[in-house]
């Protein structure tokens, strides 16, 4: 008893939740990345956007964090045109509460393009959570082109606006890198042509 007392002192963090965060460009694979993770037993959420003609299978995006982030960073597309950074403590006390209360899962998912811009103030209001990070990787030109089926937008916009993503998708897992966060790639490619070993390689 008194040794498991001791690790209990020493390792206070043992029992700790894990949060997996998917993040990447706009179509480039991440809601079928989180359709796995949730279909392997990891909730993405309570209340998940519905599917849509699109994205007939859905996004496996927290409904509750996409309203919080939206007050934070904006719609998509235009997220970056209508950043709003300055009401970021303001959201704190709700921000938080909904992190708890997704911790009382052991294991839990996120997903939503915003996540490439929130993902360190989100790391910072995590409390007895792990963090490990799930990003999808395709070419920005097909990227773009496939937005372009989806949204109204051309070729130079779909790609201005698949480039700022990519440049935050590489900027976050650097920092993730940096930070000794634990963290896997998966390129759209890959997820396509070898969906079974993909499939396994998120799993394990």
């Amino acid at each position: 008893v008194k040794i498991e007392i001791f690790l209990d002192i020493r390792h206070p963090m043992a029992d700790k939740s894990t949060c997996y965060v998917i993040i990447g460009t706009p179509r480039s694979g991440s809601s079928v990345i989180a359709g796995v993770v949730h279909n392997l037993g990891i909730p993405m959420g309570n209340q998940l956007l519905p599917a849509c003609e699109h994205n007939e299978k859905g996004f496996f995006e927290d409904a509750e964090f996409i309203g919080v982030h939206q007050l934070m960073y904006g719609t998509i597309p235009d997220l970056f045109e209508d950043a709003k950074f300055n009401n970021h403590e303001t959201l704190k006390p709700a921000y938080t509460n909904l992190i708890r209360k997704r911790c009382t899962n052991k294991k839990w998912g996120l997903k939503d393009p915003r996540m490439v811009l929130v993902l360190e103030y989100f790391y910072s209001c995590l409390e007895n959570c792990n963090l490990k990070i799930i990003s999808t990787q395709r070419p920005i030109n097909q990227s773009a082109k496939s937005m372009m089926k989806v949204v109204s937008v051309n070729y130079r916009q779909a790609s201005e606006i698949i480039g700022r993503y990519e440049v935050a998708r590489l900027d976050t897992l650097l920092w993730a890198k940096n930070n000794h966060i634990e963290h896997i790639i998966v390129p759209y490619e890959e997820l396509m042509t070898s969906t079974k070993e993909t499939v396994n390689k998120i799993a394990s």
